[in-house]
């Protein structure tokens, strides 16, 4: 069993003994703080396909986990808190103590059960400021969390390869990748990615044809475009302040980075 894998394992786990817990415990009647507002932040959202927005149904697990361990030193996030999302692919998950997230959090998707196969991990970031200076019963509303399907990581794959990426195995190597967005999700066109000198790959959304990587002339995209929703790649992407630039707008840095076995997701969208 892959390391990924006995992570989530151990998610349900401990699902499963918080459950015992609160069913014994006589005790604590409440799980309210002094004020009457629940303790801690909670999250809601809803699970998307990355491939076409769409929403999710299938048997998935969230997990909100701080990922400072992941990105400093390559071990797994801690996890903050969890939900299966519901056929509609809205999820919320309460209790989350983000007091030492100081590098965000993020939201891991997972098959489960009958589609543990189907899916590969994925971790779509959020960002501090979306609850910056939170206390309990802070509600964080609205937040995409994306599912990544195994035959589309093998679709990117055969796309990259004709871009002229060297690689084999998208998932094993661990990946940076996302969007560059309005608010409303509308792409961004014409935006570059700073990848501390990693490869970038951008897409345009004719994998039907040259593929979703390449510009038809053998050559890699050389920025987002908005028939690719804005969607960029960086295989292996190193931990590092990770930039965006485009005529007429402004991006906040973003310290992440990917490890193995994950596929790690953000957005670059402009300062107001």
């Amino acid at each position: 069993m892959k390391r990924l894998e006995l992570f989530i394992f151990g998610v349900l786990v401990g699902l499963l003994t918080l459950v015992v817990a609160c069913e014994t415990d006589d005790d604590d009647d409440s799980g309210d703080d002094d004020t009457g507002d629940p303790a801690g932040l909670t999250i809601r959202g809803t699970v998307h396909d990355l491939a076409d927005f769409s929403e999710v149904n299938d048997d998935l697990m969230l997990v909100i986990a701080d990922p400072a361990q992941m990105l400093t030193s390559g071990e797994d996030p801690v996890v903050l808190g969890s939900a299966t999302p519901a056929a509609d692919g809205t999820f919320e998950v309460t209790g989350v103590d983000a007091t030492d997230a100081s590098f965000g959090l993020i939201m891991i998707v997972d098959g489960i059960g009958d589609s543990a196969s189907a899916y590969r991990s994925a971790a779509t970031g959020i960002h501090i400021n979306d609850y910056e200076g939170w206390t309990d019963g802070t509600v964080v509303e609205d937040q995409v969390a994306f599912a990544v399907k195994t035959d589309y990581v093998a679709d990117m794959e055969a796309d990259l390869t004709t871009a002229g990426w060297d690689g084999s195995d998208l998932f094993q190597t661990g990946a940076m990748m996302g969007f560059v967005q309005l608010d409303n999700l509308d792409p961004i066109a014409a935006a570059t990615v700073d990848s501390m000198g990693g490869d970038i790959y951008y897409a345009d959304g004719d994998a039907a044809g040259s593929g979703m990587f390449d510009d038809g002339a053998g050559a890699p995209n050389g920025a987002t475009t908005v028939e690719g929703n804005g969607l960029w790649v960086s295989p292996g992407g190193m931990v590092a302040s990770w930039g965006c630039e485009a005529d007429g707008y402004t991006f906040e840095p973003i310290f992440v980075g990917s490890t193995t076995e994950i596929l790690v997701i953000i957005a670059f969208r402009p300062e107001e």
